[in-house]
């Protein structure tokens, strides 16, 4: 996507700026498609071993793709994209904390020692990929529950941050395409800030928190649900003989 430069006023036609964060939508979509493939299959309630292996799988997977992407893409066509390979092992690691949250123990020490990994596989070729997601994760993990209390509060009820990651980037787009950014960046960012924020709202109460709702109804109760499914469908055809 070729737009205009916007920092500090400096205007440059010609610089081009990526962005990750409507791009990985796609990619998140694909992660909900697999998460719901495993729950139908009733694989978290009767095999969740199942979710970290294939995260580990992917995180190495991750690692040689930064090495060799060809040797993956011989492979399978879809493991020839590291991004799918990476964000979908950084979506399942996610996963497997979800489903052996019983059994993984929230350490400050640990937590600040995964931080330390994290920086440090940065200066790492290839560290990263496989070792410093699988750290950041933690460290994440642990700030989520563990943090300040005085940010408890933060998505306590309603949880904006969703709309936040989807709107952002999209939101400073137009208002530096209404030159708005020559305000000076202070007036810029708030703006930016105000209106995102805006949109989160709309999203959440509109949308968002009534799809909630929904997350433990239909597929995602898993083999159980299809099992009722299918009871149902044999009893309609026993009533009708």
């Amino acid at each position: 996507m070729t737009t205009t430069k916007v920092w500090l006023g400096i205007s440059h036609p010609k610089c081009h700026i990526h962005s990750d964060t409507p791009q990985t939508l796609e990619y998140e979509w694909r992660c909900y498609l697999v998460v719901g493939l495993l729950a139908l299959a009733g694989i978290f309630a009767r095999a969740r071993v199942i979710v970290p292996i294939l995260a580990l799988l992917l995180t190495v997977a991750g690692s040689v793709a930064h090495q060799q992407k060809e040797l993956l893409a011989g492979m399978s066509p879809w493991l020839g994209d590291p991004h799918t390979v990476r964000l979908t092992a950084l979506f399942l690691l996610g996963a497997t904390a979800a489903a052996y949250a019983e059994r993984i123990p929230l350490d400050g020490r640990m937590a600040t020692a995964a931080a330390a990994v994290t920086l440090v596989t940065l200066f790492v070729s290839g560290g990263y990929h496989l070792v410093g997601v699988v750290a950041l994760a933690y460290a994440l993990i642990w700030f989520a529950y563990r943090g300040p209390r005085q940010l408890a509060w933060i998505g306590a009820k309603n949880d904006y941050s969703y709309g936040i990651y989807v709107y952002g980037f999209l939101v400073q787009m137009a208002l530096a395409q209404l030159g708005w950014y020559r305000w000076g960046m202070l007036p810029y960012v708030v703006l930016a800030w105000l209106v995102t924020f805006a949109f989160a709202w709309i999203s959440w109460h509109l949308v968002e928190k009534h799809a909630m709702r929904l997350k433990k109804w239909g597929p995602g109760g898993g083999t159980r649900w299809l099992a009722g499914i299918l009871g149902r469908g044999r009893a309609s055809v026993d009533s009708g003989r």
